[in-house]
């Protein structure tokens, strides 16, 4: 929550702004760090940032079956004959 404060602190363009960010993180803190209280955070973000969490993954899943060609590729180079 902390670099995601700092993030749309720096940027003007954000759907919520940094105070969002920066309050979930000192509550999570204040709260010492509770289980409960970072799956009710983990809840609330992903609701509300559902649609980019999709579009992101959608991204991140190209990226990673390219690294999985690649180490089967390397995998492969470096096997002894």
């Amino acid at each position: 929550m902390l670099e995601s404060g700092q993030y749309a602190d720096s940027c003007e363009a954000v759907k919520e702004p940094c105070e969002y960010f920066f309050e979930l993180s000192n509550e999570y803190e204040a709260e010492e760090f509770n289980i409960e209280l970072e799956y009710k955070q983990r809840e609330e973000i992903q609701g509300k940032f559902r649609n980019e969490i999709i579009e992101i993954q959608e991204l991140y899943d190209v990226f990673r079956e390219y690294f999985k060609q690649v180490m089967q590729e390397r995998a492969l180079k470096d096997k002894p004959i």
